[in-house]
């Protein structure tokens, strides 16, 4: 009896496997790599068991309706047992011919090796007429037949076998055609022993047995073989190992508890069937995992969105990698929404680096909610859902932010939480659908950093091409600076030669000086064209800036006034001294007042008011700050991160090497340099530079050196004009 129950169970649950494995090798996501003598193979093999099993429960059934059924299984027993050495012995020849490749061109010649099958309405002709329910009785002298033909197939397919792994120069395929040969060897050797020695004697029932259970192991290995990359996933997808969990958990019930539990109901009276369920309740109250995996369970069975979501992470993550080049600024409202789109979600919000959060649709959690979750999660590093938080301020923080899972970003530098709000359908994610959604996320984060890599790549390779054209640009300068510098030395010549000639007392005196000022600063400028790197040759003296920046705003007053653009001056470090050159500083502060008055003339065409440029100097602490501001346009957002870069134009006629020159003579000079957007328009660049020590600082407000043309400008005068911002 006891042998009996276990043979039951054993061929039950080899039953299970074949289907199991039916149903993976028969899945649209595994068709193309399944070739079809192992259709043939697993079919063959699972009808044989299924029969087998059926017949089994049917054993002790006597009424006409079991025997009529028996007969039937037997005639289906038959065309499985026939079918299996057929398909044997396609695959070797399979392999033997093209290998591997799981869909190679048709040959109708394999057909022929499933011509045994011919012999079954025979066969089944024989069961029929016998009336027996006795297997082996009822198909006669087909069993001599059917053994001395299996024998044959199997040592065949045995030798194709061998033939193929001397061929074969992969290790996992040599290894697993060993395997293979082992396993047919071994079903031909236990088929031989219980057809010639075991019927009718005391081994019967075990040989029986292992001759039965044994094709389930080479349909296995196999399956395991072609598949061994997507089987797991696809045998441990919840609602089919759910399914054949159940079904063995039944079936070893059925054979092995029941009738324990039957016997002591007879005895005692009670009915212990109701008691095991009692416990069995308890247990999945008491036991947390337990409880996990059947309400997941309950959740595939009555579940009817599983599949959908599943393949909607897939087509996700594909998305996902063919839009891998995108912007991070991009990237990441874009997976927020198709994210959101693709599960059915009511809210997804993206922190990255407590700078970027994105929330679809706004408006976002607290975000000191957000900050607390993504701490919680990189710290656990595994996804956290609402209802399973390990503290109740955690639990809380979810409740208040609406968050199902959070989710952690992290990969290499990128550090950050996506929070997923509720379903639509009010429904929780299960288990496998949570972990679908952090292997994408995980691909998110992997994403972002791929393309923070690419733009540093990007922003060095453009470097490098900078410094390709200013080496060029090195080149060219010198023929250049050569021709500027035989006019300029003329001009130079003769202006001083008209200015010793009109003497010092001449009106235009003033001005020819102020020529031969400039001439010398562009001898100075020619010369730094050679080359932008090399640091200049000026030897670095004590200066005031004041003198230096009165100056060059009277050379460019005459531009402003011009244009109509107000100008005012505000110097108020008289006392103060910074480590530079005249050249040097006037280089700079003649760029930068240049610009503000091209951006002031923008403004004059524009607008109704007339634009206006402000230069200041003052003592802040240790620091010297010249700042020239003006209520032009601004500058645009997107361009301020290249401001300094050379070539870095945005104006229709510039080169783009102006703020460039400027931001590398402040470098050169220990100073910095910033740009300050003014609200609602105009912008301002700030210079510091280092004060001398041993210098006192300007206790009030200098008067300046007049201006040419423009009467005494001195701050008291120029502090009557308001800059116009606005």
């Amino acid at each position: 009896m006891i042998l009996k129950t276990i043979e039951l169970f054993l061929i039950g649950f080899a039953a299970v496997i074949d289907v199991a494995l039916l149903l993976v090798v028969f899945d649209r996501a595994n068709r193309a790599r399944v070739a079809i003598w192992l259709c043939w193979l697993v079919a063959a093999s699972a009808v044989s068991h299924g029969a087998i099993f059926a017949r089994l429960l049917l054993v002790d059934v006597t009424n006409p309706a079991a025997a009529v059924a028996d007969q039937s299984l037997m005639v289906l027993l038959c065309i499985g047992l026939i079918a299996m050495p057929s398909a044997m012995l396609h695959a070797a020849l399979r392999l033997l011919r093209t290998g591997t490749q799981p869909q190679p061109p048709m040959d109708r010649r394999y057909a022929l090796l499933y011509l045994p099958l011919l012999t079954v309405p025979a066969i089944a002709s024989e069961i029929w007429q016998s009336h027996s329910r006795d297997f082996l009785g009822s198909v006669g002298q087909w069993r001599s037949l059917y053994l001395v033909w299996t024998m044959f197939v199997n040592t065949m397919s045995m030798m194709l076998f061998l033939q193929v792994r001397r061929q074969v120069t992969s290790a996992s395929v040599r290894v697993f055609v060993g395997r293979l040969v082992l396993a047919v060897g071994t079903i031909s050797v236990l088929a031989f022993l219980y057809a010639m020695v075991a019927v009718n004697s005391a081994w019967e029932p075990c040989f029986r047995l292992a001759v039965v259970f044994s094709p389930a192991i080479v349909s296995l290995l196999f399956v395991w073989h072609t598949l061994r990359g997507s089987l797991m996933p696809l045998v441990m997808d919840r609602s089919l190992a759910y399914g054949a969990m159940l079904l063995a958990f039944l079936l070893a019930h059925r054979l092995l508890v029941s009738p324990t539990l039957f016997r002591w109901w007879a005895q005692t009276g009670i009915d212990f069937q109701l008691v095991e369920g009692i416990a069995i309740a308890v247990l999945i109250v008491l036991w947390r995992p337990l409880r996990a995996r059947v309400a997941e369970s309950l959740h595939y069975l009555f579940g009817s969105n599983v599949f959908q979501v599943r393949t909607a992470i897939r087509a996700l993550s594909v998305s996902l990698s063919r839009n891998a080049s995108r912007p991070v600024e991009e990237l990441i409202p874009w997976f927020a929404e198709e994210l959101r789109s693709a599960i059915g979600l009511e809210k997804v919000t993206i922190l990255i680096d407590s700078a970027s959060l994105y929330c679809s649709p706004p408006p976002a959690p607290a975000l000191t909610d957000l900050t607390l979750l993504r701490d919680a999660v990189l710290l656990s590093g595994s996804p956290i859902e609402r209802g399973a938080a390990t503290t109740i301020e955690l639990e809380e923080t979810l409740t208040r932010a609406d968050a199902l899972v959070v989710f952690p970003l992290a990969y290499q530098s990128v550090r950050g939480a996506v929070v997923i709000g509720n379903l639509n359908r009010k429904d929780r994610l299960a288990r496998e659908q949570v972990n679908a959604l952090a292997v994408v996320v995980e691909q998110f984060a992997a994403t972002i950093e791929n393309r923070r890599e690419e733009s540093r790549r990007q922003q060095t390779h453009r470097k490098l091409l900078q410094q390709e054209k200013l080496s060029a640009l090195g080149l060219v300068s010198g023929s250049i600076a050569h021709e500027l510098r035989n006019p300029l030395s003329s001009m130079r010549t003769i202006t001083a030669l008209v200015a010793e000639e009109l003497g010092a007392d001449h009106t235009c005196h003033a001005d020819l000086r102020l020529v031969i000022t400039e001439i010398d600063r562009l001898n100075q400028t020619s010369q730094r064209l050679l080359d932008f790197a090399r640091p200049p040759r000026d030897e670095t003296q004590n200066i005031s800036p004041d003198p230096v920046i009165h100056r060059i705003v009277c050379v460019l007053e005459h531009l402003a006034n011009q244009h109509h653009i107000g100008l005012r001056v505000d110097l108020n470090c008289e006392h103060a001294k910074i480590a530079s050159s005249e050249s040097n500083l006037g280089e700079i502060v003649f760029n930068l007042t240049k610009n503000a008055i091209e951006a002031a003339m923008v403004r004059n065409e524009h607008a109704s008011s007339n634009g206006f440029i402000c230069v200041q100097s003052n003592v802040e602490a240790k620091d010297v700050v010249i700042s020239i501001a003006d209520n032009g346009p601004g500058v645009a957002p997107q361009h301020v991160a290249t401001l300094f870069q050379p070539f870095a134009s945005h104006k229709p006629d510039g080169t783009g090497l102006g703020l460039y020159a400027v931001n590398e003579r402040v470098r050169e000079l220990g100073g910095t340099i910033a740009y300050v957007p003014l609200e609602p328009r105009g912008a301002k660049f700030e210079v510091r530079f280092n004060r001398v020590s041993g210098m006192a600082l300007a206790t009030g407000s200098s008067q300046s050196e007049p201006a040419a043309g423009t009467g005494p400008l001195t701050n008291q005068a120029l502090n009557d004009q308001k800059l116009d911002i606005g």
